[in-house]
């Protein structure tokens, strides 16, 4: 799980002196941006731009990244997402 936070200038809004999170090399953000921009799977614990990937939304509550959610059951699938 990605949890690595420090304080800085987020790579989305440019907001500085602000706690961040560390996504991958390029895109480190603020709590703001991390809630509108990004997504949680709940598998692997990864966040994804909610713009780079598909996200399959599952009946139980939980949202899967397309990497986790490929191989979910069909019958357990609420409905998938795609931005890209």
């Amino acid at each position: 799980m990605n949890t690595n936070k420090y304080t800085g200038v987020c790579s989305q809004c440019g907001k500085s002196d602000t706690l961040l999170t560390v996504i991958d090399d390029v895109d480190h953000v603020c709590d703001d941006c991390l809630e509108d921009h990004f997504t949680l799977c709940d598998e692997c614990g990864e966040y994804y731009g909610t713009w780079s990937i598909k996200f399959y939304y599952m009946k139980d509550g939980r949202t899967l990244c397309e990497y986790c959610g490929e191989d979910a059951d069909e019958e357990d699938v609420d409905f998938i997402g795609d931005n890209t």
